[in-house]
């Protein structure tokens, strides 16, 4: 139906206010969680007013629609305002195939709010709504009620703007879902005025000041600090400059990410700390009006956690976008260092951590300690966060390593991930189709292992094995392995992320699907929140502090099922998972030194000293013992980790210690701490330490240099001999050569042909059944466990 309609005035007014809360539930929580985005298609209820996470499903707001096709895609053709709002349409003759604009509202969504919409406007032109029902009788210019059946689709269209040819084109649409609050109380939510026991106020009267949709802020009140990760959009955000983030007029929030105002009062709403993600690209003055917004906005008792981008060090699609940004950002700043794009690529992220750290903390001038700044690494693989924290390329030009702004070292403790490794997908088949029994295997993996014994194969490395005791177990060590990695650095371990990692990530070819689907029942089983509980006390155990896990609200399918709750009203007796990680937050206080939070007081939390080098004491005066102080050290090659171990004694009294490698600092330990691991290292090159004891003053009072080594095994093996070839009486030739040696044990062979990597074995015979014709030239090479390479032998059949 059209309706062409002339709006009354309404001013554009968006107040962020800050929402208080009697006794906030989370005061001494030692849990976060991470925000899901804003979407047609989320199952949370974001905002009360939806116009402000609409788009068109291909990453812009309108679609340019036809009568025979939703979107011809001419978005070069639209002419909008600043805001986003259409100030014009075709017009006959114009050479384009649209007609009208359209704009998804919900869609794939079966649990948004249902009911009498709200829909205001200025301006004047034709609006029509498809999947809503208007109703006339009730609608007025400006002020449209629009029926939305539970679980239908909503789309808004434009037929017409700006008729008169004036400039008053439709724009400000606000679409307001239905209810409102009860008494008083901004996290009463009551479908209508007969669930209030004193007065019911309408979102339309309030969701300029509270714009956030209380059924979420109930939830979310439960959690220390919110991640707002998906919520800002992060993840391949292009935007470099501060004027073109996203604003709070902008007609949809939903294209660019919400604005760093709402993630603000969504914390403050819930006595929160935010955790913020700064865009990959964005320039030093980016970081700064952040800076200034964040002291600004953010109530005065709440800490701030800043980490800029998300996830560098993983090179799937879409995080290799960034990562790409990182490494050739490393490339341009240091071109000569000749070092792997993997390795440019943490270093200059390193680099860049330290430098947005020093800057968010210099606008926060005397209130630094507001500020937790976080280095993010990769859970399974300690090296990353060392690389990205020593950052040997930067510190080589800049003198000192990305670690000095920093304050907690940030993984993802997921357990679970190998499940979806295609080894396993006969057993996970098998066991899908095996009903209960099946699922009963899938949770003895989580704790005891079951895997390992079913598919040990000795001819892999162990990192390619089904870890040997489950996958809680083989979570905890990785957590145990990092929180080395922090203290190295005196940094907090903080998780970002974390929980389940059960998924195919949209994967769903061959016998994947029934498997997803018992990924999915072992998600609404009450053993996967005992698996939660379990997993929060190993990390509590490993010496683990804040733990953000992934994620809030979502609809679960081919991508699994990371968030708590599948949709915003499924109760806590069927999300499991939501109700045991809200009992943990509530009921088990926070566990890490001074955590405790004082709201009432509304002043921030002090952390104390984080780890300079007077350890965290108040002593700054020179220990008065004369002894004499001295100190030996040793190095020791470590193989399983490709690196090496220092262990020394002191005589005398020290402080605390200073370890450096070429003459880099590199880590620290206490004074009863006599051994570092230094792991991760390039195999084949010779390093030299130095371990300083110094005392509470800081002064270096003995210094010990071990001999210098190389790092892991760096030992190649020996070289394969006698090399032969001889016919298989067909087509091919069958090789055979002696066994070579290595001291840690040879893993394979690889075998060239004609100059070209063609296969490995771990046997001492290989069978080549369709060579090409003419003359060909076999090289085999012995490899051991540690990739180091024994020279070539070579045989050729001329």
């Amino acid at each position: 139906m059209k309706n062409k309609l002339v709006s009354f005035a309404f001013a554009c007014a968006f107040t962020i206010s800050t929402l208080s809360l009697a006794a906030p539930p989370n005061e001494d929580s030692g849990l976060g969680i991470n925000v899901t985005g804003l979407s047609y298609w989320t199952s949370q209820w974001n905002l009360i007013d939806v116009m402000k996470q609409a788009s068109d499903g291909s990453g812009n707001l309108w679609a340019t629609s036809s009568w025979n096709n939703f979107n011809t895609r001419e978005y070069d053709r639209l002419d909008l305002d600043p805001q986003g709002w259409p100030r014009s349409l075709p017009v006959p003759g114009d050479d384009v195939d649209y007609q009208y604009l359209t704009s998804i509202i919900y869609l794939d969504n079966a649990h948004h709010p249902h009911g009498d919409f709200v829909v205001l406007y200025d301006g004047e032109g034709t609006l029509r709504y498809s999947g809503g029902n208007f109703i006339a009788e009730q609608s007025e210019p400006g002020r449209h009620i629009v029926n939305v059946a539970e679980g239908s689709h909503f789309f808004l269209h434009i037929d017409a703007t700006d008729p008169s040819g004036n400039g008053n084109y439709l724009r400000n649409i606000r679409i307001i879902v239905p209810g409102g609050t009860c008494d008083g109380n901004p996290l009463h939510y009551a479908e209508s005025a007969a669930e209030c026991s004193d007065a019911f106020v309408p979102f339309e009267e309030t969701y300029q000041e509270q714009p956030i949709h209380p059924r979420l802020l109930q939830d979310l009140q439960n959690f220390r600090a919110l991640r707002f990760m998906q919520y800002l959009n992060t993840i391949t955000n292009p935007i470099t400059d501060w004027q073109d983030r996203t604003q709070l007029e902008d007609a949809s929030w939903a294209l660019k990410g919400a604005p760093f105002e709402l993630a603000l009062q969504m914390s403050n709403a819930v006595h929160a700390e935010p955790w913020i993600n700064i865009p990959a690209r964005a320039n030093d003055e980016y970081v700064r009006e952040l800076a200034r917004l964040i002291r600004a906005d953010l109530a005065p008792h709440l800490r701030v956690h800043i980490e800029l981008a998300n996830e560098i060090w993983n090179s799937a699609w879409p995080y290799i976008l960034d990562a790409q940004y990182m490494q050739e950002q490393g490339r341009a700043t240091w071109p000569e260092a000749g070092v792997s794009d993997f390795e440019y690529r943490l270093n200059y992220y390193g680099h860049r951590v330290n430098q947005v750290c020093g800057l968010i903390k210099a606008e926060f001038a005397e209130e630094a300690d507001r500020v937790n700044c976080v280095m993010g690494a990769q859970g399974g693989n300690a090296w990353v966060g060392q690389q990205s924290l020593a950052c040997p390329v930067a510190a080589l030009y800049t003198g000192q390593n990305c670690a000095a702004n920093v304050d907690s070292l940030a993984i993802g403790p997921y357990f679970g991930g190998y499940f979806a490794n295609d080894r396993y997908l006969q057993i996970m088949s098998d066991w899908a189709s095996q009903g209960s029994s099946g699922l009963d295997n899938l949770f003895n993996e989580f704790v005891e292992g079951v895997l390992y014994g079913l598919t040990y194969d000795p001819d892999l490395p162990d990192w390619a094995q089904a870890p040997e005791h489950g996958a809680l177990a083989a979570a905890e060590s990785q957590m145990h392995q990092n929180k080395d990695m922090a203290d190295q650095y005196g940094l907090e371990l903080v998780a970002y992320e974390g929980g389940q990692h059960l998924t195919f990530a949209g994967n769903l070819s061959g016998d994947r699907t029934a498997v997803n689907d018992m990924f999915l029942d072992a998600n609404r089983d009450p053993r996967m929140a005992q698996a939660f509980v379990d997993h929060f006390d190993s990390w509590r155990n490993a010496g683990g502090g804040l733990y953000i896990v992934f994620e809030s609200i979502e609809s679960w399918g081919a991508y699994g099922a990371f968030p708590l709750k599948e949709y915003q009203l499924q109760s806590d007796n069927e999300a499991v998972k939501f109700a045991a990680v809200k009992d943990y937050s509530l009921n088990v206080p926070c566990w890490w030194s001074q955590c405790e939070r004082d709201i009432d007081n509304e002043v921030p939390p002090s952390d104390g000293d984080a780890g300079g080098d007077d350890g965290g004491g108040n002593n700054d005066t020179p220990p008065e013992d004369p002894t004499p102080v001295s100190l030996n050290a040793s190095a020791t090659a470590v193989p399983a980790s490709w690196g090496i171990r220092l262990e020394w004694q002191i005589t005398g009294t020290a402080d605390h210690f200073k370890i450096y490698r070429d003459e880099i600092l590199i880590g620290w330990r206490t004074a009863l701490q006599l051994s570092f691991n230094d792991d991760w290292l390039s195999l084949g090159q010779l390093y030299e330490y130095r371990i300083d004891a110094l005392d509470s003053a800081g002064t270096v009072i003995a210094s010990a240099t071990p001999a210098p080594l190389m790092a892991g095994d760096s030992e190649p093996p020996t070289e394969a001999t006698e090399l032969t070839l001889e016919s298989d009486g067909a087509w091919g030739y069958e090789l055979a050569w002696s066994e070579a040696t290595d001291n840690t044990g040879v893993a394979y062979y690889k075998i060239y042909r004609n100059g070209e990597p063609y296969t490995h074995t771990s046997d001492t015979l290989f069978h080549d059944p369709w060579p090409p014709a003419g003359e060909i030239v076999y090289e085999v090479i012995a490899v051991d466990g540690y990739h180091n390479r024994a020279p070539a032998i070579q045989v050729s059949n001329y």
